[in-house]
């Protein structure tokens, strides 16, 4: 099969080589529900909704020459950007946002495309006595924007009414 390289533009390449360790140029975003939403319905609507139609959450940055492209990482694994984490008891507002944050920090691997989903079970975060969940994209900003980031997130959810 032959590889697909798409070159990056140029406004995407500026979000690339301006990531550093100390200064992450991710967009992150999340979602917290009331129940917990099941799992492999979440796996397969990444799947279906985002991957399957936009290749880019295949593809990892390479760069030839002084040109950068998006090319298809021949060992993706949609398992290796789905995580799921438990918060810490009691699962609060602040237990929320403390572990959000600390994962805000950590850059994500560079051997697969740069994106991660985080499913975090344990959380009682909006005065609910029921278990609910987040979840936390993360991704960075030469994949998408921030608007089609929320745009590809609400796309995830299944609609009733206008709701």
């Amino acid at each position: 099969m032959a590889e697909t390289r798409v070159r990056i533009p140029l406004r995407d390449q500026l979000w690339l080589m301006m990531d550093r360790p100390d200064n992450l140029m991710y967009i992150n975003s999340i979602m917290w529900f009331a129940e917990v939403p099941d799992w492999e319905a979440v796996t397969e609507a990444i799947a279906t909704r985002m991957v399957e139609p936009h290749p880019v959450f295949r593809r990892v940055p390479v760069r030839r020459g002084r040109r950068w492209y998006w090319q298809d990482d021949p060992d993706f694994d949609l398992s290796r950007h789905l995580v799921r984490s438990r918060l810490p008891e009691p699962g609060g507002r602040a237990e929320a946002e403390a572990y959000v944050a600390a994962q805000m920090s950590r850059p994500l691997p560079d051997d697969r495309p740069i994106w991660r989903t985080e499913f975090i079970e344990g959380y009682h975060g909006h005065g609910g006595e029921q278990e609910g969940a987040l979840i936390l994209f993360r991704v960075q900003h030469g994949m998408v924007d921030g608007i089609r980031l929320s745009q590809l997130v609400l796309g995830l959810c299944d609609h009733e009414d206008d709701d």
